[in-house]
């Protein structure tokens, strides 16, 4: 992979905090759009993984997406930037050949909703 440094700018609704207020509901002033991922969330698959992992999700509209993956230090191992996506299935597949071992979070934020994680863990 060989991202482990990447640039960083504003997020979709602010820069990323993990842990911070861009999980919360957007103010009230703004329009929400309907509910854009599906009602089980994404899915990351295998878990926990070796080699490949494949994170899964659907969009009811078509809408900007961002998705990370975090190492539990806070360091961005990969950082895929406001990709329009088309409504429907969607399938992201990162081989982690060159990762240590260990609990990483997989984030996705879909425009005008806040962030969603899982936790996976990579075996060596």
């Amino acid at each position: 992979m060989g991202n482990s440094a990447l640039a960083f700018g504003n997020f979709i609704g602010g820069p990323l905090c993990l842990f911070g207020n861009n999980a919360a509901e957007p103010p009230a002033e703004r329009a929400t759009p309907p509910d854009l991922v599906s009602p089980a969330g994404m899915q990351a698959m295998p878990n926990p993984f070796t080699n490949e992992l494949t994170v899964a999700f659907a969009l009811e509209a078509p809408a900007r997406t961002r998705l990370v993956l975090v190492d539990l230090t806070g360091r961005f191992v990969f950082l895929e930037k406001d990709s329009p996506l088309d409504a429907g299935p969607q399938r992201w597949v990162w081989n982690t050949e060159d990762l240590p071992g260990g609990a990483y979070l997989v984030g996705l934020k879909v425009e005008g909703q806040g962030w969603t994680y899982r936790k996976v863990m990579l075996l060596r």
